[in-house]
């Protein structure tokens, strides 16, 4: 035979008389109002997450659009790189077949040697100033092709230092 055992009720603690009757309550006056109606806290939460959405979504289609236009400014670039670099080619091979031509012409070895010296320095001057409109043409196009992708980093930066809400 088993016999129950009953709990007594334990006895209650004195509370100082310094304690306020509000100690050991859970809700504060500044802690958050729990809706009466559990609709219009569902609504609220969802109307947040919608706004977060589509506020991610117009920040990944801005990105999107800042690498197309990076994306055309390169292309152009290159481009323009191209038809420089055919054209600093189309004046060598131009310079090239002149010097041969005069070089047929010559009577001694001195005229040859110069005809080449004349050649050789000519393509040297027409490396250097190419080299350093290639080298301006690259800067800039690295300058503009990057202006959009900084425009958002820089709409990022900022939107990550705004407080959430």
């Amino acid at each position: 035979m088993t016999t129950a055992k009953s709990k007594s009720a334990a006895p209650a603690l004195p509370v100082p008389a310094d304690v306020p009757a509000t100690a050991g309550r859970t809700e504060s006056p500044s802690s958050p109002s729990i809706s009466p109606d559990p609709l219009d806290a569902v609504t609220g939460v969802q109307s947040a997450a919608f706004r977060s959405c589509e506020e991610a979504m117009g920040f990944g289609v801005d990105a999107f659009d800042a690498l197309v236009e990076a994306g055309a400014v390169f292309a152009r670039g290159f481009q323009d790189m191209s038809q420089m670099m055919v054209g600093f080619v189309q004046a060598s091979v131009e310079e090239s077949v002149a010097a041969s031509r005069r070089m047929m012409g010559v009577r001694n070895l001195g005229d040859l040697l110069d005809i080449q010296a004349g050649a050789t320095r000519a393509g040297f001057d027409r490396v250097i100033e190419g080299g350093g409109r290639l080298s301006d043409l690259s800067v800039r196009m690295f300058e503009e092709a990057f202006t959009p992708i900084g425009a958002r980093i820089g709409a990022a930066a900022g939107r990550m230092a705004r407080p959430a809400g």
